[in-house]
């Protein structure tokens, strides 16, 4: 049984490799695999988009469309016009996770230890944010302009700020992508921001 065994193995390795040696002949033509780089499809195509104006056209486009989002910047979502007054305060302590030390490792403020930045710097100037487009909401923040020794920043959330800076004669700034508002908790405008003793008072108010 054995001896059958073994020479089953013997036929079929023998018949392998001859096989394996065996030349099969040509079937066909072969050709050398030539696929173009990224790369150079790149480049090709920024050519053909140059030749035909069509890269022009959207470089302009581009263009256009960043210079209208900075004259116009996408308004602030989720804030509203003031329809009931209300108020609240904000308390801008903070406490240190660590021990924070100046460039000369000298200890600035230790860890856990709580700063209120309103004990070192005031906040003279009120934040006054605004409906750009509400010729009440600008009336008002004139207003408060006028009332306020230090001036006032006028904030947007929608509108145009060089267009109004223009017009009123007065530096006007925006709540880019709602971090003021979001921070404050503001969900109405016209809204105030300023200093009261060691703390933040907001206000939503009327305009």
């Amino acid at each position: 049984m054995w001896k059958k065994s073994a020479l089953s193995v013997a036929l079929v390795l023998s018949f392998s490799c001859h096989a394996g040696a065996e030349h099969l002949g040509t079937y066909g033509e072969t050709f050398e695999i030539s696929e173009e780089d990224l790369l150079s499809q790149i480049k090709r195509r920024l050519t053909e988009m140059r030749g035909s104006g069509e890269l022009d056209r959207l470089e302009r486009e581009f263009s256009d469309r960043a210079k209208a989002k900075i004259k116009r910047p996408v308004p602030v979502l989720g804030v509203s016009h003031t329809l009931e007054p209300r108020s609240w305060t904000y308390d801008p302590s903070w406490t240190a996770p660590e021990d924070i030390r100046d460039s000369e490792g000298r200890l600035v403020i230790a860890e856990g230890q709580t700063v209120n930045p309103l004990d070192a710097v005031r906040m003279r100037t009120p934040l006054l944010l605004i409906d750009g487009d509400e010729t009440s909401h600008v009336e008002w923040a004139l207003r408060q302009s006028e009332l306020s020794p230090w001036g006032v920043k006028i904030i947007l959330v929608n509108g145009a700020p060089f267009e109004l800076e223009k017009t009123i004669q007065q530096p006007v700034f925006f709540d880019q992508e709602g971090l003021i508002t979001t921070k404050f908790g503001i969900e109405n405008v016209p809204a105030k921001i300023s200093q009261s003793g060691r703390q933040l008072e907001i206000e939503e108010v009327l305009p």
